[in-house]
């Protein structure tokens, strides 16, 4: 590993990608998904049980980099209580902060801790995945 890729990997990330909670599975899921980020290969399934359109409770199982179980640890901790379209508009809000933009607010504004990895293009899908996975997962329970 290069000193450059070395320095991207924070004390930050590397405590966040060991603290992931909510993982397993759901005895009374209401949807799930399995997903793969096409460019570095992890890979995330969800469940969700829904209440009023809202995510009632959260499983996840995830293999991914440092920095796509970083992401599943922040996710999981702001995901319940969200609805499909708050999942959307965090998603959105976190690649546009991937590609160079503002620090995200609100209660996605934990990610901001995962700034190093806007210099990874190649990961900026690991670090979406919580996102698409559970919106995939709203979808079948549809």
């Amino acid at each position: 590993m290069t000193d450059a890729l070395f320095r991207l990997y924070t004390r930050d990330i590397l405590r966040l990608a060991g603290s992931i909670s909510r993982v397993g599975t759901l005895d009374d899921a209401d949807g799930a998904a399995t997903r793969t980020s096409r460019l570095c290969g992890s890979s995330m399934t969800v469940e969700i049980a829904v209440a009023d359109g809202r995510i009632a409770d959260y499983a996840q199982r995830i293999q991914a980099c440092a920095f796509g179980q970083a992401s599943a640890a922040l996710f999981a901790e702001a995901a319940p209580g969200r609805s499909a379209a708050e999942i959307e508009a965090g998603r959105a809000r976190i690649e546009t902060f991937l590609k160079g933009g503002a620090a995200p607010e609100g209660v996605w504004s934990a990610f901001e801790r995962l700034e190093p990895v806007r210099e990874v293009t190649a990961r900026h899908g690991a670090v979406l995945l919580p996102f698409e996975t559970t919106l995939a997962a709203f979808q079948a329970a549809a």
